[in-house]
């Protein structure tokens, strides 16, 4: 009998918890069965016992109960009942755990009777494997008792704990540890109304962002399957602020259904007209691919209108707002010009690197019209090529460059107001790089018309002059003396 109930040792969590039962383990293994069983019992009584003082250090609810148990010992009554009815109100055993355990309860009274049957060997194993299943072998899970207590810790004491995500995410997964996971929705439901109510207060800002931590690591546990979809809607809605800081990352915006996503964007929208750091989450949302057409569609009209200052202050970079910058640039509008150059400079080589390359060239070429158009941060913005020994994608300036002689419908035509300051910076450039671009000029020039004749040769030969110095650029010369030489000889061409 010994080694039938010796293999439960092993599923014991708690060493503290393994002398009574190995008393009984040791008993059995004599025949005393009746002894044996009364210790099984015995293990599971001073188990719970032990929980509830541990629950107690954390959770007053706990500390009334231990208090209630040990005045009933103080007064010699019996206790064993009423610590398995307050186990399960607790919620330290279900409700079916409680049922085999007062079966087992009941059969102690009884064998405990001298004059009674001792248990059988089945009888003995089915305690404890009851036992062991439903007390010995589960961690303690507090209740809201506990979880009220961390929630006031989290929004009340400001210096409780600091608000840098990984410290808060190691609190929590100690915390949630110990909190039964059927009261996460509660949980995060009481902590959020908590946080609601703070969101706008600046002074409990760090007790904000604590709680934005926290719930993903609620949401690491549970996944978003927590509450369905209708729940998500009526959480968003009950609580905005909390919801868009941790719903609308990209982890959780996925699972949280169609309305509550819809609800999110309409949310980030609204708040990003007065605040636009709220659109560069809606900005990482649409880069994951994770807005519908519709969701996108709002967001890029809602991004043509905000002034660059306010895209600036929203992280909003030049690949999420390329349309709205050329369309900015194709204005003839020093006034919608000037701010997209200055916005363009800011984002720097590394933003516009991660544009397509034909975007970048089709940047490029709009900056330089820009400038042709005498916009003064543009022509500041090529003047200022050599100064800055910026290293600017090859796209960009192989859109400038092509853009002095040709425009993007192949029509030949002449614009090198500013091609002095491009030219002394491709030549401070790789030479490889240099002939690529010349390549790529000439390939364009000859396969271009020409836009009108009029008064072409005298531009071709202002050209001509800004361009000789440069001997990188002597194929670009013979394609312009080309056009030039087959020019009509008339007054208009002169």
């Amino acid at each position: 009998m010994c080694s039938s109930i010796e293999k439960y040792l092993d599923r014991i969590v708690d060493d503290i918890d393994r002398p009574l039962f190995e008393e009984a383990v040791k008993v059995a293994s004599v025949g005393a069965s009746r002894s044996a069983y009364l210790m099984i019992w015995l293990s599971c009584a001073e188990a719970l016992k032990r929980r509830f003082r541990e629950a107690a250090k954390r959770d007053n609810a706990a500390g009334k109960i231990i208090g209630e148990i040990e005045e009933k010992e103080v007064h010699q009554k019996a206790v064993d009942k009423y610590i398995l009815d307050k186990a399960k109100d607790y919620g330290l055993i279900s409700e079916f755990g409680h049922h085999e355990l007062m079966h087992v309860y009941s059969s102690r009274c009884i064998f405990g009777h001298p004059y009674e049957e001792a248990p059988t060997e089945e009888q003995l194993l089915h305690a404890a494997a009851m036992v062991i299943d439903f007390v010995l072998s589960q961690p303690l899970k507090l209740r809201q008792g506990y979880g009220r207590q961390v929630i006031s810790s989290l929004i009340g004491e400001i210096n409780f704990l600091d608000d840098q995500e990984e410290v808060v995410l190691q609190y929590a997964d100690t915390t949630l540890f110990r909190i039964d996971e059927s009261l996460y929705p509660w949980l995060m439901h009481s902590y959020w109304e908590e946080l609601e109510k703070i969101a706008n207060d600046p002074t409990f800002g760090i007790c904000f962002r604590r709680g934005v931590s926290f719930s993903y690591a609620i949401l690491a546990r549970s996944t978003c399957e927590i509450f369905s979809a209708e729940e998500w809607h009526t959480m968003a809605i009950t609580y905005p602020s909390i919801s868009i800081a941790v719903l609308a990352d990209e982890r959780y915006f996925d699972g949280v259904g169609d309305l509550t996503r819809d609800f999110l964007v309409s949310e980030l929208l609204t708040r990003g007209d007065h605040d636009p750091i709220f659109l560069n989450q809606l900005q990482k949302l649409d880069h994951a691919d994770m807005l519908t057409d519709r969701q996108q569609e709002r967001l890029h009209t809602f991004i043509a209108q905000p002034s660059y200052s306010n895209i600036t202050q929203g992280n909003i970079t030049l690949v999420f707002n390329y349309p709205k910058t050329i369309d900015d640039l194709k204005s003839h509008d020093w006034y919608k010009q000037n701010p997209a150059v200055n916005y363009i400079r800011l984002q720097g080589t590394s933003q516009v690197g991660l544009l397509k390359r034909n975007q970048q060239v089709e940047l490029g070429r709009n900056i330089l019209q820009a400038a042709e158009g005498n916009a003064n941060s543009a022509v500041g913005f090529i003047a200022g090529f050599t100064s800055q020994k910026t290293q600017w994608p090859i796209g960009l300036i192989q859109g400038m460059l092509l853009e002095c002689f040709t425009n993007e419908r192949q029509e030949f035509r002449l614009k090198v107001y500013v091609i002095d300051f491009l030219l002394r910076y491709i030549d401070t450039i790789a030479v490889p790089v240099q002939r690529r671009l010349v390549k790529k000029v000439v390939e364009s020039i000859q396969a271009s018309k020409l836009k009108t004749p009029f008064f072409l040769r005298e531009q071709i030969d202002k050209a001509l002059l800004k361009l000789e110095p440069f001997p990188w650029a002597n194929d670009i010369c013979d394609s312009l003396i080309s056009i030039r030489a087959d020019l009509i000889d008339d007054e208009w061409s002169q």
